[in-house]
């Protein structure tokens, strides 16, 4: 089950059931680009009314425009454009587009990895979010790695017992109890449930 949880003014998150992380992230402001800025938070609160609202299709064609949007403003390599990415790939994730959503997350985190001045949060996000797409098609190592990379860096930014790092590594912990087979009935449940559609 996917619920939205508001968190710090910069971001909304949504949790996926049992794995925690989906990050929908409006525009951060810079100076020197006010109008074009304003013009993609608009479009980031418009496609999150859209899927609160329950029009998913709408807020992929509003999340499209922003994408656009974004490239043309600020340029293909943008720390904009990734979060524009970031944003079209949640709704593509849970919209159950699963291998469009893994490309663009992978697009902004090339993107992000390229930028200096990244202080690791959006980062680990976009591993973050990207882990649970990979997870859902059955790549539970690939995934375990993303999760793994995603804790390493909130881990470096806030340190090993802030509350982002434990939600983090909470998606650890639990994936490597299923793998194990040690999850407790409800969690491996919950797994069953999230890899019941997998796809390649």
């Amino acid at each position: 089950m996917r619920t939205f949880r508001f968190g710090p003014a910069r971001q909304a998150r949504l949790r996926l059931g049992l794995i925690l992380g989906l990050v929908l992230l409006p525009a951060l402001a810079v100076s020197g680009e006010s109008s074009d800025l304003r013009q993609l938070q608009a479009l980031t609160r418009q496609a999150q009314g859209e899927y609160r609202a329950g029009n998913l299709d709408a807020a992929l064609v509003v999340s499209r425009r922003a994408v656009d949007g974004a490239r043309l403003q600020f340029g293909e390599n943008h720390i904009h454009t990734a979060q524009a990415l970031n944003n079209l790939a949640l709704f593509q994730d849970l919209g159950g587009a699963l291998a469009d959503a893994a490309g663009n997350y992978r697009k902004a985190i090339a993107i992000v990895e390229a930028n200096a001045n990244d202080n690791g949060t959006f980062l680990a996000d976009l591993k973050n979010n990207l882990a649970a797409v990979v997870l859902q098609q059955c790549r539970l190592a690939e995934a375990r790695g993303l999760y793994a990379d995603a804790l390493s860096l909130t881990e470096a930014r806030y340190g090993s017992y802030h509350r982002e790092t434990e939600l983090v590594r909470a998606n650890v912990e639990q994936l490597d109890r299923f793998v194990a087979g040690q999850a407790s009935k409800a969690q491996a449940a919950a797994f069953g449930q999230l890899l019941k559609y997998c796809t390649s």
